[in-house]
């Protein structure tokens, strides 16, 4: 990889892993915050997906990790 493709690719990848992180941490606080409440339903990914105004491929593939 030459110098300004390295420059230009790593910091992105950086942000996006600390967008997913940020994500995840998201994710656990709604669901946390829905238990709170007394919700026992299932809390589905297209509810945190409208919720945090993110995208749903993002969301299944944060929960999938969790």
């Amino acid at each position: 990889m030459c110098k300004l493709c390295a420059y230009l690719f790593v910091p992105q990848m950086g942000r996006q892993r600390h967008r997913m992180e940020q994500l995840k941490k998201d994710i656990t606080y709604i669901i946390g915050n829905e238990r709170a409440e007394g919700s026992i339903a299932p809390v589905s990914p297209l509810y945190i997906s409208r919720v945090l105004n993110v995208p749903l491929k993002d969301v299944e593939k944060c929960m999938k990790e969790i």
